[in-house]
């Protein structure tokens, strides 16, 4: 199994970025799927990215889905979930990336109080 994953995978740190690359006012939260194109960050070729995702929110249960663009199945898909109202929760997610780093987003609650998402990096 390590031979695999030593042939097959290289993680490319992107370094120390000084902002997230998406806050709340970025995303539609209102359970549609929708794209986010992070091509101007991930160079083309890249199989799949490293997000760290902050999510806050006033009701319990609230969430966002990450998923590969084009998958249609939503139990493959990274997950962070509110699970107690007004603590700020983050979390690293792995999501594939399509030829074109394109990856898809939906979130349950119209109004999150934050949403911060920044790619650390990426496997090529």
């Amino acid at each position: 199994m390590q031979n695999v994953i030593k042939k097959s995978s290289n993680f490319v740190d992107r370094g120390d970025p000084a902002a997230y690359d998406m806050l709340v006012g970025d995303f539609t939260t209102d359970a549609t799927w929708r794209d986010i194109d992070l091509s101007a960050i991930v160079p083309k070729g890249a199989k799949a990215v490293l997000l760290r995702v902050k999510l806050n929110d006033d009701v319990a249960g609230s969430h966002l889905y990450l998923r590969q663009n084009g998958k249609v199945q939503i139990i493959n898909a990274a997950l962070i979930q509110q699970q107690v109202p007004n603590q700020t929760i983050d979390n690293d997610l792995i999501v594939p990336l399509d030829a074109d780093a394109v990856i898809e987003y939906s979130g349950a609650n119209l109004a999150f109080i934050a949403i911060n998402l920044i790619v650390r990096g990426w496997w090529i």
